[in-house]
Order: C-alpha cells, then structure tokens, then sequence
C-alpha cells in the first residue's frame, strides 16, 4: 500500500509530462505552420512593394510627358493667338483694300463716263458736229488751238483712264496677294488647332493613365500593408507559441524539480569542480541565495530538452554564459581553483537543493520581468 501511496504521484507527473511534450510538439507544428504563413507573406510584401515602385516609377514619367505635353500646348497656344493676331491684321487690310478697289472703280467710271460724254459732245453733240466747230473759228489759228484743246483733252482722258485701271488692277492684285496670305494663315490655324486637339488627347490619355497608375499603386501599397500585418500577427502568434513554449518547459522542470529527492543526477568531481568554477565567475559578488539560484539555471538547463545533457556541454555551449565563452574569467577560476562557499552552493543544488525552475539569468537592468536575487534577475 505504501509503494501505491508513492507510486501514483509518480504515475501522475509522468502522465503531466507527457501532456506537455504532446502540446509542445503540436506548438512546434503550428509554429512551423505560422513561419511559412509569415515567410509567404513577406514575399508577397515584398513583390507589391515592388509593383508599387515600378508604378510609382511609371507614373513619375507620365507625369513629366503631362509637363512636356503643357509646354507644348502653351507654345502652340502662343502661336495660335500670333496666327489669329496676323488674321485679323489681314483681314483689316483686305478690309481697306475692298474700299480701295470700290473707290478706284467708282473713280474709274466716272473717269470713263466723263471722257465718254465729251466725246459725245465732240463728236455727237446735238444739230453741231466737229467740223462746225472748225467753221465756226474765227481763224485757222484759232481752229487748230481748238483741235489741240479737244486732243489735249482727249488725251488726259485716256491718261487719267490708264491710271486708274493700273491703280485699280495695282489694288486688285494687293487684294489678291492679301487673300492668299489669309488662306496660308487659315490653313496654319487649322494645322495649329489640330496640333493642339492631338497634344490636347495625349494629356488626357496620360492624366487617364496617371490615375490608373494611381489607383494600382494605392491597390499595391494596401496588398502589401496587408501581407505586413498578417505577417506581424504571424510573428505575434510565434511569438506567442515559442512564450507556451517557455512555460511549458519551466512546468516540466518544475514537476521533476518537485519530484527530485535526491541528486540531481550522476555527478562526478569534475561536474562538481566546473559548477563550482561557474557560480563564483558568475555570482561571487552575489548573496548565497544567488550562488544557489545560477547553479540551479544549469542543472535545469541538464534537464531540460533544448540544452546538451552533461555539465560540459551545457556551461561550454556558445554565446551561453560570458565568463565562459567571452572573457575568460571561467578559466582563470578554473586554474587556481572556486572558494569555499562556491564548492558548497554547487554541492547542494547537485544533491538537489533547485531552488527555481529558471532557465535563464542575467543582470537586472528592468529590462527583463522575472524573480530578483541581488544584482540578478532570473526567468
């Protein structure tokens, strides 16, 4: 009945043990789980990222061809108003050059309509003609002054008609010459214009497509917020698992802690020695309690699965405990040998006094939460 009495707590820490390595192992699955999840989202982070930056880069030229594309509207604009400034100048001058031509045909009919009538009067004038004319001189003298008088006359006529017909005709091909000239501009305004409706069609495709770059880029940058966050919750969740983890492993040092009746395991002198020479490297400054706690993080770490299992492996494993590895103070204690009160707190936690279920200590800068012994803090 007595071996029953001892046997069934033993039975039952076992089963506990069991429970936790079973839920261990299933937090290592998850976790494993959740490290994809977190790497595949990193790389999806990462690729919109990327897209966000060639679109943004895209964009950036668009918008300088929209820079260009106003200059070059501006500079056809200039030219359009010069165009339109020369065709209203033109039109003006073909303005003058209708009244010019208006006047110089009014002038030349009535030029032509005077020297018609004196013809008529000379020639056909009435009951008298031209050789009444004669007769009725008084003297041969005074006939040929007349007929002089009349040739005279008729000539500037003729003169007179001659120059407004070349003034007229002189106007007429002004006219002509000014028409061309405004057709040449109108047909300059309407390449102009055309100019500009095409300069006018690029900026509103590229202001189109800026817009669609736009909208993509925001699309990107949130695709890529989002595989962020989820992959921050994924790290939280390992977080999380690998702090199950901690506890869980302090749990099962605690059950073989509370189950030790005896030493810890099988030491030998050289165990005792190299714990000893620990202890006094690592809190030789620090109260008995201290000495007794930092041998009780190694000899957990023994216990615990994630360390080596011997005393050897577990104070030389790298990056682990400073004197050992960093500074040398280890081996310097090691040479000349630990002080008294060292040997004695590593020989009671080897015969069993763990007094925590720590695995780790180190200086307490209250950066750390844990159980505080002098300068340390232990978790």
């Amino acid at each position: 009945m007595k071996e029953k009495k001892y046997l069934a707590p033993v039975i039952m820490s076992l089963l506990l043990i069991g429970a936790l390595i079973y839920s261990t192992k299933v937090r290592a699955d998850n976790m494993q789980e959740l490290q994809s999840k977190k790497s595949e989202n990193e790389s999806n982070m990462e690729s919109a990222q990327e897209q966000a930056s060639q679109l943004e880069s895209s964009k950036s030229d668009l918008e300088a061809l929209v820079v260009q594309f106003n200059s070059e509207m501006e500079s056809l604009g200039n030219d359009l108003n010069e165009i339109e400034s020369q065709m209203k100048a033109k039109k003006k001058e073909i303005k003058k050059c209708k009244k010019k031509i208006k006047s110089a045909e009014k002038k030349k009919d009535e030029q032509y309509k005077a020297m018609k009538e004196r013809i008529q009067f000379l020639f056909e004038a009435g009951d008298s003609n031209y050789l009444e004319i004669f007769l009725n001189s008084e003297s041969l003298s005074d006939s040929l002054n007349r007929a002089e008088y009349f040739s005279q006359l008729y000539q500037y006529d003729r003169e007179m008609l001659t120059k407004y017909q070349d003034t007229l005709e002189d106007i007429q091909s002004k006219n002509t010459e000014l028409q061309n000239e405004k057709s040449e501009l109108s047909v300059l305004q309407k390449q102009n214009e055309d100019k500009q409706a095409e300069v006018s069609r690029k900026i509103a495709s590229s202001s189109q497509q800026i817009q669609q770059y736009s909208a993509q880029i925001s699309e990107a940058e949130s695709k890529a917020m989002e595989y962020e966050n989820n992959a921050a919750v994924a790290e939280a969740q390992i977080q999380e698992l690998e702090e199950e983890s901690r506890r869980a492993e302090e749990e099962r040092l605690r059950i073989l802690w509370q189950q030790s009746q005896g030493p810890a395991f099988d030491y030998s002198a050289s165990d005792l020695e190299l714990l000893a020479t620990l202890i006094q490297a690592e809190a030789e400054n620090q109260p008995y309690e201290g000495k007794l706690a930092v041998g009780s993080v190694v000899i957990n770490r023994i216990n615990s699965s994630y360390y080596p299992n011997t005393m050897m492996g577990v104070l030389y494993q790298p990056y682990q405990f400073t004197p050992v590895t960093v500074n040398n103070r280890f081996a310097m204690i090691l040479a000349r040998g630990a002080n008294a009160e060292c040997y004695q707190a590593a020989q009671e936690v080897l015969d069993g006094k763990i007094v925590g279920s720590w695995l780790y200590f180190r200086t307490n800068d209250g950066s750390r939460t844990g159980t505080v012994i002098g300068d340390h803090v232990f978790y």
